[in-house]
C-alpha cells in the first residue's frame, strides 16, 4: 500500500545519503537552527526535514503537488496530527511486541508475527476511519488520493477474510504437512497443508481414509525435541511469509510516519513564522532552463527566528542574469542577503513555503556555497589551501543549472592573486550554465566584470547612507573600491 504523500508515484527516502557539499551548504545557511524549529527536537523528524531540504526536488510539478498537500495539512492539522499520532502509538506497539524476531523457532516467529499483524490490523482500521471521515475536507491530489486508496485496500471484506486466515494461523486444533522420506529415512520436502476438508454425509456411512498415529511418553524429552523439529520444519516456510507480511504493514506505517512527520515539520515552521507575525509566500517553481529569478520582501528566516522579529528584506528582478557580484559597506547584510535566497532556493525546492511576500525562480540541478572560513585550527593546511580544496570538490560535483553561493571566496590571499583565481573559477562556471551569486571585497575582480558591461552580469551593493548608516538593503549599482571599514571603526573606539 503506497503513501505518496511527497511524490506522486515515488517514497520519499528519508534515509538516504546527502549529496555531496551539503553539509557545507547546511553550514553555511545556518540550517541547523531553523530544522530545530521544524523538529522540536525530534530526532527523526530532524533527519526527515534534513534529507527534504538538503536532496532538493527538481521538478515545479511535485514541488506544486507537495505545495497542496502542505495547503491541506495546514488547514486541517488536527487530521493529520491525528494520524501521526496513530502511526507513532502503532510503531511503539511493535517495538514493544515484536519480541518473536529475534527467537530462533519459526513457531515461536509465527505466533509473534500473527499477533503483530491482528495489533497492526486494528490500528489500520482506525487509520482508515479517520481517512474516510475527512476525505471530504481534502483538496490536493495527494492526501485524495491516499484517503481512497486506505478505504478501497481496507475495505470490511478484505479485513474479515484477514481476520479468518490470522485465525487459522493460530493452529488451535493442530495442524496437518505433508513430507516424503529422502535419504537415510529422514524427512525432506515438507509442506504446511490447508485445514482438513469437511466431510459430508452421515458419519457412518462416510468414507474413512486409513491413518495412523504414535503417542510420545511424558518423559520421552528426546522423543518431544524430534517431534518440535518436526514441527517447525513444517512451518519454516509460512512462518517467514508471515514474518515477512508483518514487517510489511510496519514498512507502510514507518513510511506514513516519515512522510506525515515532513507535512507537520512544516506547518510548525509556518506557525510560528505566522505567530511572529512575518510573511509566507507559496513560491512560483519555473523549469530549470527558464532562467528566472524575482522575488519580493525576501528576508533571512534563520536571523527572523533567532531575533523573534521582522528583519530587513529585499526584493530583486534578476531574469536572464547568469552572475550577481555583491559589494559594499562591511556589516551591511550581504551575507544575510545570500543566506536568505539560499534557504529560500532549499525551501522551495523541498515544497515548503518561502519567507517572502512573492518568490519566483528556476528550480536549481544543485545548490552549493563556498564560504569563507576561519584557518583550520589543526593546522593541516592553510585558509587558501581549504578554500581551493573545498571549490574543488564543488567543481566535480557541480552541473548546469545549479545554483552557487559564494561568500567572500579566496579573499585569504592578496586582491590580485585572489581576483585571479576567483576570476578563473566563476567564469568558467558561468559559462557551463551555472548560476553564481558572489559576494566580495576583491574590488579588482569586481571592477573588471564591471567594465566588461555583460547583460548576464548584475551589479548590487549593500546600501550605506552618508552617516555611515547601514539599511541592511542591496540596491543595485557599480562597485566601489572601499568597503567602508573607517565606519565601523569609528562606531567600535570612538563612541562616547
Amino acid at each position: 500500500m503506497r503513501v505518496s504523500l511527497m511524490h506522486p508515484e515515488q517514497a520519499f527516502d528519508w534515509r538516504q545519503p546527502l549529496p555531496d557539499g551539503t553539509r557545507d551548504l547546511a553550514k553555511d545557511m545556518a540550517l541547523q537552527g531553523v530544522i530545530g524549529v521544524m523538529a522540536a527536537d525530534d530526532p527523526f523528524v530532524t533527519q526527515v526535514m534534513e534529507r527534504a531540504l538538503l536532496c532538493s526536488l527538481q521538478d515545479p510539478a511535485v514541488i506544486r503537488y507537495r505545495q497542496a498537500v502542505l495547503a491541506d495539512v495546514l488547514a486541517h492539522p488536527q487530521v493529520i496530527q491525528a494520524m501521526y499520532d496513530l502511526v507513532v502509538e502503532t510503531l511503539e506497539q511493535r517495538r514493544h511486541h515484536f519480541w518473536g524476531g529475534l527467537a530462533s523457532s519459526p513457531s515461536s516467529k509465527l505466533h509473534a508475527a500473527v499477533d503483530l499483524i491482528g495489533l497492526m490490523g486494528e490500528n489500520l482500521v482506525h487509520l482508515r476511519d479517520v481517512a474516510r471521515d475527512s476525505r471530504a475536507l481534502f483538496r490536493s491530489e495527494g492526501l485524495c488520493a491516499f484517503t481512497l486508496r486506505l478505504d478501497q485496500d481496507l475495505s470490511d471484506d478484505y479485513l474479515n477474510h484477514v481476520k479468518n486466515r490470522l485465525r487459522d494461523l493460530k493452529f488451535k486444533n493442530g495442524f496437518h504437512m505433508g513430507m516424503r522420506l529422502g535419504r537415510g529415512g529422514k524427512g525432506a520436502g515438507y509442506v504446511l497443508k490447508g485445514p482438513e476438508p469437511r466431510r459430508v454425509g452421515w458419519p457412518r456411512l462416510a468414507r474413512r481414509e486409513p491413518s495412523y498415529s504414535f503417542h510420545i511418553a511424558d518423559r520421552d524429552e528426546a522423543g518431544y525435541r524430534a517431534l518440535g523439529d518436526i514441527r517447525n520444519r513444517g512451518l519454516h516456510d509460512v512462518s517467514a511469509t508471515v514474518v515477512q507480511a508483518a514487517e510489511h504493514i510496519a514498512g507502510f506505517f514507518l513510511q506514513l510516519k516519515a512522510e506525515l512527520a515532513f507535512y507537520l515539520g512544516c506547518a510548525r515552521l509556518v506557525n510560528h513564522l505566522r505567530d511572529l507575525e512575518l510573511p509566507l509566500c507559496v513560491p512560483d517553481p519555473a523549469e530549470v532552463d527558464s532562467s528566472v529569478m524575482r522575488f519580493d520582501g525576501l528576508y533571512d528566516v534563520g536571523l527572523a527566528l533567532n531575533v523573534g522579529r521582522r528583519v530587513v528584506s529585499n526584493s530583486l528582478d534578476a531574469d536572464d542574469v547568469s552572475l550577481i557580484v555583491v559589494t559594499g559597506a562591511n556589516q551591511g547584510g550581504k551575507s544575510t542577503f545570500l543566506r536568505s535566497i539560499g534557504l529560500a532556493q532549499l525551501f522551495m525546492q523541498c515544497g515548503m513555503y518561502v519567507p517572502a511576500t512573492a518568490y519566483q525562480m528556476s528550480v536549481a540541478t544543485g545548490v552549493y556555497s563556498h564560504f569563507s572560513r576561519m584557518e583550520d585550527a589543526g593546522m593541516d593546511r592553510g585558509k587558501l589551501d581549504d578554500e581551493l580544496a573545498r571549490m574543488s570538490q564543488i567543481v566535480e560535483a557541480i552541473s548546469p543549472g545549479s545554483l552557487l553561493l559564494m561568500n567572500e571566496s579566496f579573499a585569504a590571499t592578496n586582491e590580485r592573486e585572489g581576483a585571479e583565481i576567483a576570476r578563473g573559477v566563476v567564469d568558467a562556471l558561468v559559462e557551463s550554465g551555472v548560476k553564481v551569486i558572489f559576494v566580495t571585497h576583491l574590488w579588482t575582480l569586481a571592477e573588471e566584470w564591471y567594465r566588461a558591461s555583460s547583460p548576464e552580469t548584475l551589479f548590487l551593493r549593500a546600501e550605506r547612507f552618508r552617516d555611515g548608516q547601514r539599511s541592511f538593503k542591496m540596491i543595485a549599482g557599480p562597485p566601489l573600491e572601499t568597503s567602508f571599514g573607517a565606519d565601523l571603526y569609528r562606531q567600535i573606539f570612538t563612541q562616547g
